[in-house]
């Protein structure tokens, strides 16, 4: 032990950091910026490989259209993600600066979970949202929802156990869908219905009660919806494609 604290001693922070450090930091970086430029230029360069050339000259001299493209790189270099991540920024920024339009909120909150959440999650989240059964949200039209589970409690039932008013995500979808809704792509809710039924003797229903359903929901918006078509683009031709 003496050895090592002798050895660190003799080392600085700024050795250590243009060393070892910094060319961990650097191989990181560059796997994502790889990534990012392959992917930026495959979107753009679909028709013509002149057009990357002719799209980085118009973004020169325009400092909006600039400062999106830097953003972009910046998440994806930072993305927990080695390749999805990286690959759907890179793919949603050309689609961006090609419309000349800033990006939308939909579009930034999907760059945001793009850049926290690894490859393996975003394949989950992906596959949840284009394979799952979701419906129209009552109270939100540009959003939808996916039923989790249910429960119905009859007044003049007992139960050996309490009935949760809520359900673990992790059980019904995995940890990866926790880290959705911390993110804000997800937003759990649920709904309860009581319906009161009379004494009826021919269904055997000795007293009057009440039966009360709950309905617990995940909903998503829009920027789910973008990431996730996106994200199933971006892996064609990777071992995560699906």
């Amino acid at each position: 032990m003496s050895l090592i604290v002798s050895y660190l001693g003799e080392k600085s922070i700024d050795h250590l950091a243009g060393g070892i450090f910094g060319r961990i930091l650097e191989k990181r970086s560059l796997v994502r910026a790889e990534e990012f430029y392959n992917q930026l230029t495959s979107t753009v360069n679909q028709s013509d490989d002149q057009q990357l050339a002719l799209l980085l000259q118009s973004i020169d001299g325009d400092p909006d259209r600039a400062d999106i493209l830097f953003s972009a790189y910046r998440d994806a270099i930072l993305a927990k993600s080695r390749i999805l991540g990286p690959r759907y920024i890179a793919w949603r920024t050309a689609e961006i600066l090609n419309k000349e339009k800033p990006p939308s909120q939909a579009q930034r909150d999907s760059f945001t979970a793009a850049e926290f959440l690894d490859d393996d999650e975003l394949v989950e989240f992906s596959k949840f949202i284009l394979d799952s059964e979701s419906s129209p949200s009552p109270n939100h039209p540009d959003r939808k929802r996916v039923e989790l589970a249910s429960h119905s409690i009859d007044s003049n039932a007992s139960f050996d156990e309490e009935l949760s008013n809520q359900v673990d995500i992790n059980d019904f979808a995995g940890p990866w869908a926790q880290r959705c809704v911390s993110l804000g792509l997800f937003h759990q809710y649920s709904t309860t219905v009581s319906r009161a039924y009379e004494e009826d003797g021919e269904r055997h229903i000795d007293a009057p009660g009440t039966l009360t359903k709950t309905t617990f929901y995940l909903e998503f918006g829009v920027a789910s919806e973008l990431l996730a078509s996106g994200l199933r683009k971006v892996a064609i031709g990777t071992k995560f494609y699906w």
